[in-house]
């Protein structure tokens, strides 16, 4: 039978979480066939013998066990594996799908050079030798010139990958290593900010009795997906509570017990007049206030004040009684969890806001308890030699300053990526003389694209590992393909969706398809090319070496069992309840303004915002063509992205079902969307899905829809720095 599109649709509302558990997903991915029929580039299968390796998917940050099935060699099925700590067996169908990177015809299959003009799409196919050669000399110089600040990297890495990435840059001399933020940065600050400790917040989803989401996409891909969707599938025996807070109707609030349907940006004064009415009605825990709390008096005041059940409603609209009663469940339950975030998690939040909804978990006292919320320290299994560094190096590490602005202007941010376009286009800073990029993909990812790409074209060189031929590799210079997970060998951290941390160990299933390599591997060897105050402090001959010796004693249970764990899961847990607000909390919710909505209202009177899905990748990686054969035609429609707008708001501007219509916002004109109309989504507001609108990869992917951050900008938190756009006032033609 061959799968379309209707075929896939037919499975209903959930189907995403069915793939991940039902028989129904291990029927559909069981048969090779489907892939051969429907991609023509998917090799069949030799007849020959059926084995099973296991290794860890790496997609996402779940770092999920798997087990590949092969016949003759050649992986034919990927599935859970039944024993691995972070997915006991269960995978989502992005996971399901990695096969599809595997045979992707929009791999990069050998070291590429451009030729020409950058935009040219013209390149000039060299071995991996010549592109290591090339990269080194390059390196070699810009150091012997003195000017080592004047090298940059963008990374998504984690683990023993970004650790030597992050010794290169020290040993070279730059501080200019950069990351794309996300909501676990908020979450940190958030710890330090209340706390005075440096820690992560963690979340007990499973022994909790009430579940209040700000906006969280908990079921659609937040966290660990496969946690999440048995958290769900446990609701009715733990007989948990389940409320989303939300513009939309996601697959999240499809799912929970109720869904509120709130203002765009304005979650953080439902939180305040939620914890108002627990405060006037003595419904929190007053030994716990009253033991920890530092300035209570004055936060109770402020909210008297500031934030009476009446003006809350006004703004967020959502009814008084509505609130009043979400206000007593919250506090009634017995272990209540306040979550709060963008969708999925990939977007940083205000400290302000993020302080507003977490002040609930503190007025019951759920912090450090079975079914609350808990501080984890960063688990670090990185203890390699000190480094010593030339006076190249430190010249270049005290003189040289961030591209991105980091750690200026009081901010207390080590990575701002997204300030680094503006500074280049306003001349603040000079671009990079060499910018590298592995595991990231800015020019897709990062907000105001138009300025991303502005900002890429006055940088001298650009280098990209990417595997894929995704939007940023087709701009660089020189691209040095890595392998992809199932091709190499190397550790992932997994942290989300457990109680404890732990390290997997990604083992190759097959030997690399192509000329590609493994990015650590190629580093370690550019160190060797470099002067002696570089080279020395990469004493390893290769990766492989690096792991032994990272894990040391360890490393014979890791490669035995594919992954080890910490045995106590509350090593980490920092016991430390004090909290404070801080004073600028109190001065910027006093004269409250959504501190993520962009735009002005008279010229644009929408808000568009964004919408994620299971279904959809919004990072760096982009979907496979079998999950995006799934999307519903609610959201993308041929090569047409949907917009899902009230039927209120469509009756204003005399539209229907189907009608292609240009969406317009301060930083993007006449983009082309269909319009879906649809009481799923709050009056005078604009929904986009996240994860389409590629321009790289292959014809299965790219031109299919908009990507959403080429109508938005960088908005920047004033007290972290971090990114925190989320909407974008718009308008409909």
């Amino acid at each position: 039978m061959k799968i379309n599109r209707r075929n896939f649709l037919s499975l209903g509302v959930g189907a995403a979480a069915g793939l991940a558990f039902s028989p129904i997903g291990i029927k559909l991915m069981d048969d090779s066939s489907i892939w051969t029929q429907n991609w023509s580039w998917t090799p069949v299968p030799a007849d020959g013998e059926i084995s099973y390796k296991d290794s860890v998917c790496s997609f996402c940050d779940s770092k999920c066990g798997i087990s590949v099935r092969t016949i003759a060699g050649r992986p034919v099925k990927i599935k859970g594996r039944e024993d691995y700590p972070a997915n006991d067996g269960k995978i989502c169908p992005l996971g399901l799908s990695g096969l599809q990177l595997l045979y992707s015809p929009s791999r990069v299959r050998t070291p590429l050079k451009k030729v020409g003009k950058r935009d040219s799409n013209k390149w000039q196919e060299i071995t991996m030798d010549e592109a290591i050669e090339i990269l080194s000399e390059k390196l070699k110089d810009i150091r012997e010139k003195g000017n080592s600040k004047d090298v940059a990297a963008i990374s998504g890495s984690s683990g023993i990958r970004y650790a030597l990435l992050d010794r290169f840059f020290k040993v070279y001399g730059s501080r200019n290593l950069l990351k794309k933020p996300s909501v676990q940065d908020s979450y940190k600050h958030l710890v330090s900010s209340m706390h005075s400790v440096r820690g992560n917040l963690k979340f007990d989803f499973e022994n909790s009795d009430f579940i209040l989401s700000f906006g969280t996409g908990l079921f659609d891909g937040f966290d660990n997906p496969v946690r999440m969707f048995k958290v769900n599938s446990n609701k009715k025996v733990s007989k948990a509570t389940f409320v989303q807070v939300e513009p939309y109707l996601s697959n999240t609030a499809a799912i929970s017990d109720e869904w509120l349907p709130i203002n765009p940006g304005t979650e953080a004064v439902l939180a305040l007049g939620i914890a108002n009415i627990i405060i006037i009605e003595s419904l929190y825990d007053k030994d716990f206030v009253s033991k920890y709390g530092k300035n209570f008096n004055d936060f109770k005041s402020f909210l008297f004040k500031n934030y009476n059940v009446d003006k809350v409603s006004d703004i967020t609209g959502i009814e008084t009684k509505k609130i009043e009663s979400l206000a007593r469940g919250f506090a009634r339950a017995s272990k209540p969890i306040a979550v709060f975030g963008r969708g999925v998690g990939d977007t940083a939040l205000s400290l302000n806001e993020a302080i507003a909804c977490y002040s609930l978990n503190l007025l019951k006292g759920n912090v450090d308890k079975k079914g609350g919320v808990s501080f984890l320290k960063d688990y670090n299994y990185i203890n390699w030699s000190t480094i010593n560094l030339d006076d190249i190096a430190k010249k270049g590490l005290l003189e040289g300053e961030r591209v991105d602005e980091a750690k200026t202007n009081n901010v207390i941010t080590d990575s701002i990526l997204n300030r680094m376009p503006d500074a280049i286009n306003s001349s603040r800073k000079d671009a990079p003389e060499l910018l590298i990029v592995e595991n990231a993909n800015p020019v897709y990812t990062m907000s105001n694209t138009k300025e991303v790409l502005k900002s890429f074209e006055k940088i001298s060189f650009i280098v990209s590992f990417s595997s894929f031929m995704d939007e940023t590799a087709s701009l660089a210079d020189l691209i040095i393909p890595d392998d992809i997970y199932l091709e190499k060998r190397e550790d992932c951290l997994f942290e989300n969706g457990v109680n404890n941390f732990g390290v997997g160990l990604s083992s190759p299933i097959v030997k690399p398809l192509f000329k590609t390599e493994n990015f650590s591997d190629v580093l370690i060897k550019i160190a060797k090319k470099l002067p002696s105050a570089v080279s020395n402090a990469f004493q390893w001959e290769n990766y492989s070496d690096c792991l032994e010796d990272t894990f040391d004693e360890k490393w014979s249970d890791l490669e035995e069992s594919g992954f080890i764990k910490e045995k106590n899961s509350y090593r980490y847990v920092i016991k430390r309840n004090d909290f404070a607000f801080p004073k600028s909390f109190f001065d910027f919710m006093t004269n409250f303004k959504s501190a993520s909505i962009d735009g002005g209202e008279e010229e644009y009177p929408l808000t568009l915002i964004p919408a994620d899905t299971i279904r959809l990748s919004s990072t760096f990686m982009a979907n496979t063509p079998f999950v995006t054969k799934i999307v519903s035609d609610k959201i993308l429609k041929g090569n047409y992205s949907l917009i899902q707008i009230n039927s209120e708001t469509a009756k204003k501007y005399s539209l229907k079902n189907g009608k292609v219509v240009s969406l317009t916002t301060p930083f993007a004109k006449d983009i082309k969307v269909m319009v879906n109309i649809s009481e799923a989504v709050v009056p005078n507001t604009i929904v986009l899905y996240k994860g389409l609108g590629h321009k790289g990869y292959d014809d299965y992917i790219k031109d299919k829809g908009v990507n959403y951050n080429e109508l938005i900008s960088y908005l920047e938190d004033k007290d972290t720095g971090l990114d925190i756009a989320y909407g974008i006032r718009a308008k409909i033609v």
